[in-house]
């Protein structure tokens, strides 16, 4: 009877840990299937892909960014490198007009003096526009002729502070010059002072880049004293009554 009973103890024994067995083989299979699956998805969080470049043995990393096409109305994901246009996507004409004027803007950003040698005018007042001159007063003329009628001169001024060209807006409130008639003439209003002067020339019909001419002039501006301006005034009266005033 004791025996039978110690039997049927075993038994059950037995049965109960290989229950418990099976449960853990169980256990055991799903959680290495949970984390094969973890591994193929690793990296899928939301953030931008990296497209790896290797390059001498390094590796470059460049974020692949989602880019709107408007012919198909789909996100197109394509490879962009920083600071660089979209690997794919076609590359837009700039507008000739805008190339024209982006051209004069950088020579101005510059602040650096040009003389390119494009003869579209030719600069007869001051006549050596490649020297250092100076001038009592701030009224200074330019004046030039040329064999075209559609010239526009525009003229900037170098800032001593931002080393930036600027356009000097002309005594009539415009900034541009017009020589129609085939010659121009202007009054500048300059500072009192060193005035780094950029004169730009070019045909309103022939807006290219390669087809503007840059002339530099250097014009010191001095104050009058007393004596100049009495002299100036004896010259006037001179001019006007044609004799010698003592």
């Amino acid at each position: 009877m004791y025996k039978l009973a110690g039997q049927f103890g075993r038994y059950v024994m037995f049965k109960k840990l290989g229950i418990i067995f099976i449960v853990l083989m169980v256990f055991i299979i799903a959680a290495s299937a949970a984390s094969a699956n973890n591994t193929e998805n690793a990296g899928d969080t939301g953030a931008p892909v990296y497209n790896n470049i290797q390059k001498d043995g390094d590796s470059l990393a460049y974020p692949v960014t989602a880019q709107w096409s408007a012919d198909t109305g789909e996100a197109k994901r394509e490879a962009a490198s920083p600071g660089s246009e979209t690997v794919g996507e076609p590359v837009a004409e700039e507008d000739p007009d805008a190339a024209f004027w982006r051209a004069i803007q950088e020579v101005l950003d510059a602040g650096v003096p040009v003389d390119n040698g494009q003869s579209i005018v030719n600069i007869t007042v001051p006549e050596n526009i490649g020297e250092r001159m100076s001038i009592y007063g701030r009224e200074f003329e330019i004046s030039g002729i040329t064999e075209y009628t559609d010239v526009e001169i525009i003229v900037a001024r170098l800032n001593g502070e931002t080393g930036v060209y600027e356009i000097l807006e002309l005594p009539d409130g415009d900034d541009v010059i017009y020589a129609g008639a085939g010659a121009f003439s202007q009054i500048l209003e300059l500072e009192y002072g060193e005035n780094n002067l950029l004169i730009i020339s070019y045909r309103s019909s022939e807006k290219d880049e390669s087809m503007i001419q840059y002339n530099s002039i250097s014009v010191t501006a001095l104050r009058r004293t007393l004596e100049q301006m009495l002299i100036r005034v004896r010259n006037t009266l001179i001019d006007l009554f044609g004799g010698t005033v003592k």
